[in-house]
């Protein structure tokens, strides 16, 4: 069927206005829009023709990244595991093809691009009062989501305040936790796209970067706000130098791909993990003299101002102090992770070990730190996209990677001649993937790759705008 102007615009404000929400509550079902739209928009014969027969070279990419990870198949340890995963990797990626290829076949209405604004801006503002006030009502709303729709259907509904006195004591919600890290991720690679798209409206430009950056400064995420700070000088460089920083960016990202795993970390990761126990031991000591409230007898108002009065039992140095123990013991245990890689990768540099292979690599080698715990260097995988494809796919891999990564620079360089501004902010949306990439989340995951694929969705908007005007 042809995929109507009416449609396409119901169905592309309705993404707009849910991705952001859906992101930040139940971020592992982003994958379901997009698939679904996806499929949708494949049955229009012109999409089809446009993917399958123009052959582009992000079509001539994707064939051969399927070729090899086809391929890979053939030593790969778990083949049946790789292979669905192989499955759902494509699927997403067509998916995502078929909803550019409907960008650009159809005309957007004037108002769509308010709806990413809209949603961005309210779920930032959720994002405070509930970080702010360590009400935990983003991790509650997950809870219940899981029970209804996921994996926990066996399980009854707490309400929010049986949740928060059960859960908020052992420290698994609250700012603190990990409830939010996904939520600030879409939230970090999304607001400057939708800035660039209303970025004639200077008030509303304002409203949603302020928004957003306090929403990930008061958020849990290290990388994330150390991206805010790459954000603006990606941002700056771009306006300033134009072409010329998306040069420097290109030529760093690509040659950063081929050296990363060589030059990041060394490979003698028992000495990390002895580091790792002492950040440890720093942590305990000072649990064991932190004085924390655990009484059901304070009235609502307390329960928003616990957060604060937690906070009281420690001095300011001490507080910084423990902070900066908690960045650097986060840290530790990553290069452990990244110099058990270096080795792995050492030993197939080529062509890897199989797509989707690094769970089963050494079946999950862990050693003991000195405080006696168990360390496992690669926890499903290692959480460096780079050390991930060179890991998994090796050099051929990389160079894929890095192609297609030179490919999306070139692509924002075309609009640094019609406003630099806009430039900057999708230079900047860019950068928050690559760094987050380095340091977080698995390639392979459908929520981070459903992301990613609606993030380019929403900045083919930015070079279809009619308002774009040169601002060389």
């Amino acid at each position: 069927m042809k995929i109507t102007d009416k449609f396409y615009n119901n169905t592309l404000m309705l993404s707009m206005a849910l991705i952001v929400p859906v992101g930040i509550l139940a971020p592992l079902g982003l994958w379901i829009p997009l698939m679904l739209t996806g499929i949708i928009f494949f049955t229009d014969p012109r999409v089809r023709y446009n993917i399958f027969r123009k052959r582009g070279f992000v079509f001539i990419l994707v064939i051969l990244f399927l070729a090899l990870s086809l391929l890979s198949l053939l030593w790969n340890e778990n083949k049946l595991f790789s292979l669905f995963n192989i499955l759902k990797f494509f699927t997403l990626i067509i998916s995502i093809l078929s909803f550019i290829e409907i960008v650009n076949l159809n005309k957007e209405n004037v108002k769509t691009k308010y709806f990413l604004f809209a949603s961005i801006s309210i779920s930032a503002f959720f994002l405070i009062i509930d970080l702010y006030f360590n009400m935990a009502i983003k991790p509650w709303l997950a809870y219940c989501f899981d029970i209804l729709v996921g994996d926990k259907s066996d399980a009854k509904i707490l309400s929010w305040n049986a949740y928060f006195w059960k859960y908020y004591i052992d420290g698994v919600m609250g700012g603190a936790s990990g409830h939010y890290n996904r939520g600030i991720s879409i939230l970090l690679i999304f607001f400057p796209i939708a800035a660039a798209l209303i970025w004639n409206n200077k008030k509303l430009v304002c409203i949603v970067l302020i928004l957003s950056s306090i929403a990930i400064i008061l958020g849990p995420s290290k990388t994330a706000i150390l991206a805010i700070i790459l954000n603006l000088a990606v941002f700056f460089m771009t306006v300033t130098i134009k072409k010329y920083a998306i040069y420097f960016f290109a030529c760093i990202t690509f040659f950063y791909v081929f050296f990363a795993p060589f030059f990041l970390v060394n490979k003698n990761f028992e000495t990390y993990t002895k580091k790792e126990g002492e950040f440890y031991d720093i942590q305990a000591k000072a649990a064991n003299n932190r004085n924390f409230i655990q009484t059901q007898e304070l009235t609502l108002v307390d329960k928003i101002f616990l957060f604060k009065i937690t906070m009281d039992q420690y001095s300011i140095k001490e507080f910084m102090l423990l902070k900066i123990n908690n960045l650097k013991l986060n840290f530790v245990h990553r290069e452990a992770i990244w110099s058990y890689t270096r080795s792995k990768i050492e030993k197939r540099p080529i062509a890897g070990y199989g797509f989707a292979s690094s769970r089963f690599i050494d079946k999950g080698f862990r050693i003991k730190n000195n405080l006696g715990r168990d360390v496992t260097l690669i926890p499903l995988h290692p959480h460096n996209n780079i050390m991930q494809i060179w890991l998994e796919l090796g050099f051929l891999g990389a160079i894929l990677l890095a192609s297609m990564y030179v490919f999306i620079w070139i692509k924002i360089l075309k609009i640094v001649h019609i406003c630099k501004y806009k430039a900057g902010l999708l230079s900047a949306s860019f950068s928050s993937v690559l760094l987050i990439g380095q340091s977080s989340y698995g390639l392979w995951q459908n929520w981070w790759l459903a992301s990613l694929g609606f993030c380019i969705i929403f900045s083919l908007l930015v070079f279809k705008a009619k308002d774009n005007e040169s601002t060389i």
